[in-house]
Order: C-alpha cells, then structure tokens, then sequence
C-alpha cells in the first residue's frame, strides 16, 4: 500500500479499506449473515449500515475519476434489493427516528455527485421504488439533533435528479438546525429537557460536514442559509484545528469514537468543495497526516474488516447503535478523492498544524486546550445535560483528555480497578465508585476551568483545573456528610511506559498506582493510572493535586 500522500496512496487506503467487504457482498440479498450481535435498532437497519456508509468513501472515489466495476456492480444490485419490498434484502418500512434516515444521508450523498452510477444503471420500477423508500424520511419525525441535515440532503437529492421535493420539510429542519446553533461556530448536539446536550465531534463529522455539503449544491435557491453555513463552518475551523496533534491524531473525547479518522472529514469536505476555512496546504496536511497516523494502528480483524474499537478492536468502549458497519463512518475522511487528479489540491505541499503552543480558550466549545510538544490535552467544563448515551460519565465529565493517552471507560463501579476513573476524582462510597457524572455550575478564563459538582448525596465538590507548563494542577474544596476515601486519578498510561508524575500539593494523602481492567482505555489495551489517594472527613477539606510527565523537571 502506497503513503496516504498522495491521490493514488489515498486511493490505496480506502481500498485497504473497502475491498474486504467485497467477500461480504457477494450475495447483497444475505448481509444478514454477517450481522451477529445487537444493536438499538432492527437487523435490516444493521444491513443497511453495512452497505450504505462505504458510500461515503466510494461516491468521492468515483466522482474524482475513480472506476471499479466490481463496487458499481455491487451497489446497483444493491439499491435494487434493498427498496424493494418484495425482495429478502428489503429495507423495511421506516418509523420516527428511524436508523435508516442517517444512511439515506449517504445514498443521497452518491445521487448528488455520481448520479450516473447510483441512478443511471437503475431501471424504472428500481427508481420508483428508491424514490418511494427515501421519501419516507420526510413523513416521520427524525432525530432531535444533527439528524435534522437527513431530510434536507434526501430533498437536495430529488431536487437534483429533477423529481419532486418537499421544500416545506427541509425548510423546518433546517430552522431547527438554526436553533441548534451556539454561537462561534458552534453547535449543540440536541436539547434534553430544556437544557443543551452536548458539544462534541459531531460538530465536525455532522453538522459542518453537512452543511458544507448542503451549501455546495443549494446556493443558488437557498443563498442567505448557505453563506450562513459557511460563515459558521470558518468560525468553527479556527477552534477545530487546535485539537489535532502533530502527528495527525485529534483528542478522543466524547462519543462515537470509533468512527476514529472521521475526526478529519469536516477538513477533507472544505478541500473537497473548495471551502478554504484554512490554506489549502493545511487542510492537506491535516487530512493526510490523519490518515497516515491511523493507518498504522491494527484497526482492522484478520479479514481487513474494520472493527468496533479505537486505536485497536474493543466492543466495551462502543455505543448501543453502533453495528458491524458504524465504523465505516469514518470514510468521510475520503471526501477529498472527489477532487479531479488535476486539481491543484494534488500538488499543493503539506503545511503544518498553525501554531498555538500553550493553552487557549474554546469559550463557545465549553473547554480550554492545551498543545504540549506531540500532545494535545482537553480540559472540558464537564456534562452539564442528561444521561442520554451509554458511558457519558467517562466520555464527557473527566477533567483532562489526551490526544496520546485517550480515557478509560468503566466496567462497573464494584472496584477501582474496574472502575478506571483516569482523570477523574472518583469516591469510593459504600463500597462502590462514584465520579462527577454532570456539572451543576462552570466558569472558564482562558487559563482555568471550574465546576460545581455531586459525586454522591451529601458530597458536593468544587473544582479548579489549571493547565501547567508540564501538565497541570488540580484544586478541590470538598464538603462531605460522610466519611470516604477519594482518589485523585491521572491519565491512564501504557503499562510498558513511564508513569505519571502526581505530587500532593495540599491535603494528607499518598501516592498510589492503580492497574486498571483490561482493555478499559481507548488507545491501550494495558495502562496503569497514577493516583493520590486521600482519606475524605467530614466536614470541608481542600486537596491540591499536580499532575505531570515523568521525565518533566
């Protein structure tokens, strides 16, 4: 395989990728087969997955130029199966907040760019029944969240093959899209009982994503919300871009991780519709950089298949939608491919990351970020919304996330051990493990971040993070009711590496090392995580916890 350098290395990638499910495809009408374990929503809607998000990487392969016979065979035979209602590879009938609406994305996607593979070929009872299973999105209520783009996109679709569309419904999502929006490029991924949820990747491999894909074909009918789109997607690119590393990878951090490398489609789709949020060379740089980096991670089973995980394949980690084909998704990362082989993009020379050493603000994305040397570190200001995905206590309220040493996510909360509460303060009360699962009250300055929070009835915690040259400084003021013992835990590191550094700045306590359960962290299968461990009184107490690199000062 040729370095993801160039168009023919990136081309070589995706085929690393996608040639595997070729096998899989063989018979398009018995996916079923290949879908074993359970998912939120049905075993049509698993299929439907499978098939649709390598559409992501192949619609641009084949829009820049791209032929492969064997995939443009596959696909025909495949629309023509699964809308079908007579056919064993069916579909089926959608329903509100339906898991097929989020793949119509991706099929409408390939009749915007290559409607001369995806609709063409089709015959005219095929294209009847395409256009009666899309259209179904527009009857049912979708997702409240960046599921908005779904209808729209179908509606884009219609509109460009020259068939009806239902203005009225894309125009009402849309507006709901509008009242999404945060402010400085920022969106929320939903509203939970009146309150925001939550601010995350899906910025990126979402809501800008789309909307720069939306932008690209409605301009001419829908100008003011496009120019709106891009206005939003520029403003987001300055913050976005201090979260990726050197070295290509961005900062683990939220849900939906193990859609990994389409952390940089929202950069490869501004290269691919020519929207310069950053010079040319950058977003290049980024992009490539991205896929080299994961390109050498074992991410893929003996067969070449892409597994559930992150840097290597661990179901726990996962979320309750994610399926055999979910991690597919991060073939947004491709978009690029779409660019024509003369494209200046090609030659255009790789440029480094813009430079911002040192910790900055993100005021809209609720976070500091921190880039030291190799690593980027995110301090968030903690889940302030309801628990509405599995793991969110780990995935969104620890007080530091790294770019090389991810996070950890607990097996239960009978122990420390699997618990993993890396970078958190965890309680163990009763003999269970508790941490900060949502923050009642923060305030951010551009070099700290303070939360109120509740472990546990009658506990309540103040605490300030405060980004160090080296790493940085933990204070918290604890008023507890009862009596415990509390552990101030640092990053979880690769058991073959140099610990933390963790000092106690204030409060009694000691230095302990926790070894965690297995395959609990993201990046690493084996860690250890280097805590101080306190004895929690009645009463106020305040401990200072400084947390740094082994090898610093």
């Amino acid at each position: 395989m040729d370095e993801p350098n160039t168009k023919e290395g990136i081309t070589s990638l995706l085929f690393n990728y996608l040639g595997p499910l070729k096998r899989v495809f063989s018979n398009i009408d018995t996916l079923s087969s290949f879908c074993h374990m359970g998912t939120t929503y049905d075993d049509a809607a698993m299929r439907l997955e499978l098939f649709a998000r390598p559409l992501w990487g192949l619609v641009p392969f084949w829009a820049g130029g791209g032929r492969d016979s064997e995939f443009e065979d596959i696909y025909r035979r495949g629309l023509s199966s699964g809308v079908n209602p007579d056919s064993p590879g069916y579909w089926g009938r959608c329903h509100s907040v339906d898991q097929r609406f989020v793949e119509m994305a991706a099929i409408a996607y390939g009749l915007l760019l290559v409607p001369e593979i995806l609709w063409d070929p089709l015959d005219d009872q095929d294209k009847k029944n395409l256009i009666a299973w899309l259209e179904q999105i527009d009857f049912h209520r979708t997702g409240y969240n960046n599921w908005f783009f779904f209808p729209p996109l179908v509606n884009l679709a219609f509109r460009k093959l020259g068939l009806p569309s239902h203005r009225s419904v894309s125009q009402a999502c849309l507006a709901a899209i509008d009242e999404l929006y945060a402010g400085g490029g920022w969106y929320t991924d939903g509203i939970s009982f009146g309150r925001a949820a939550m601010k995350d990747y899906y910025n990126a491999f979402a809501f800008h994503f789309y909307g720069v894909l939306y932008s690209s074909f409605a301009h001419e009918y829908d100008a003011t919300r496009c120019s709106s789109f891009i206005e939003r997607a520029y403003r987001f690119s300055e913050d976005y871009v201090k979260l990726f590393s050197p070295n290509g990878e961005s900062v683990p951090f939220g849900r939906s991780m193990t859609y990994r490398f389409a952390q940089s489609s929202f950069f490869s789709m501004c290269a691919a519709r020519k929207v310069d949020v950053l010079p040319v060379g950058t977003l290049k740089g980024i992009v490539m950089r991205s896929l080299k980096a994961w390109s050498r991670l074992p991410i893929t089973d003996s067969s070449g298949l892409l597994t559930i995980g992150y840097h290597y394949p661990c179901t726990h980690m996962s979320e309750s939608y994610n399926g055999p084909g979910s991690p597919y998704w991060a073939m947004k990362a491709f978009s690029c491919l779409s660019l024509p082989d003369t494209d200046p993009f090609w030659n255009t020379e790789q440029r480094e990351l813009p430079a911002h050493e040192g910790v900055s603000l993100i005021a809209n994305g609720e976070m500091l970020v921190q880039r030291r040397d190799e690593e980027v570190i995110l301090y968030p200001s903690g889940h302030t919304g309801d628990h509405l995905y599995d793991h969110m206590e780990e995935k969104y309220s620890k007080f530091a996330y790294s770019s090389t040493y991810g996070f950890s996510v607990a097996r239960s909360n009978c122990t420390v051990r699997e618990a993993a509460p890396d970078s958190m303060l965890a309680f163990v009360i009763n003999g269970y493990v508790f941490v900060r699962r949502s923050t009642l009250r923060s305030a951010s300055t551009k070099s700290s971040i303070t939360s109120r929070w509740s472990p546990w009835p009658g506990i309540e915690v103040i605490s300030l993070i405060i980004p160090t040259g080296s790493g940085h400084r933990r204070e918290h003021l604890i008023s507890s009711s009862v009596e415990c013992v509390a552990y101030d835990c640092g990053f979880a590191v690769p058991a073959d590496e140099k610990p933390e550094r963790v000092q106690i700045l204030a409060g009694r306590g000691r230095i302990i090392s926790i070894t965690p359960d297995p395959n609990t962290n993201l990046m690493a299968p084996r860690t250890r995580i280097t805590a101080a461990k306190y004895k929690v009184r009645k009463g106020e107490m305040r401990i200072v916890t400084e947390f740094s690199r082994e090898n610093d000062g």
